[in-house]
């Protein structure tokens, strides 16, 4: 039997120290490194903390929307010809998908549209027998929370306030995913797996 490890202390648990890079942010340079698991991982997605609407570009609010929501659309359609059945597809929601923060509007907005896109194609694709399923992270230590997705002084106390007290590690969503990709999961389909520290996803 493996050792058991309190998920309260099991990865790092303390303050993190103020910090801020023009995004993209690079993981390498970050104080504290997110552990991914390995060394190869680079991140993609667009998350821009702006506290009052009336602040919130329609530059921004069409970058978050094509990063984050169209390339998905693009990659599923140029995909769609090579996946056989049995094939899987799965995509990043997030925690902001049901419980959105005030200053992350745009971002959010993005990510119920990922949890709407997942669901419906689900039900399309499923008579090819392909299955597409969606991964809903919480609080997870990455670049996009230095390079803007957080306010700089809510960087310390960075996902301090989930039950289990403290942020994510990118290594903490990896079973997840390899689990849906499986033929473990052959009859899971139309799915988001919440990955969030506790936080409820409805």
């Amino acid at each position: 039997m493996s050792k058991l490890n309190n998920p309260l202390t099991q990865y790092f648990h303390e303050n993190y120290p103020k910090q801020y890079q023009e995004p993209p942010g690079v993981q390498k340079e970050m104080n504290v490194i997110p552990d991914c698991g390995e060394n190869s991982y680079i991140g993609a997605g667009k998350q821009q903390a702006v506290e009052d609407l009336a602040d919130l570009e329609t530059d921004q609010l069409r970058k978050t929307f094509e990063v984050n929501v169209f390339s998905l659309y693009w990659t599923v359609k140029a995909a769609l010809p090579y996946l056989p059945a049995g094939a899987s597809i799965i995509t990043t929601s997030s925690v902001q998908g049901y419980s959105p923060s005030p200053n992350l509007l745009d971002y959010a907005a993005t990510k119920f549209a990922i949890n709407g896109f997942t669901r419906g194609l689900a039900k399309q694709l499923a008579p090819k027998g392909i299955r597409v399923n969606s991964v809903a992270p919480g609080p997870i230590w990455t670049p996009l929370q230095i390079s803007g997705g957080q306010p700089c002084d809510a960087i310390p106390a960075f996902g301090q306030d989930t039950p289990l007290q403290r942020a994510g590690q990118p290594v903490e969503l990896a079973n997840v995913y390899v689990f849906l990709a499986s033929t473990d999961a052959s009859y899971v389909t139309a799915q988001v797996y919440g990955i969030t520290g506790g936080i409820e996803l409805a």
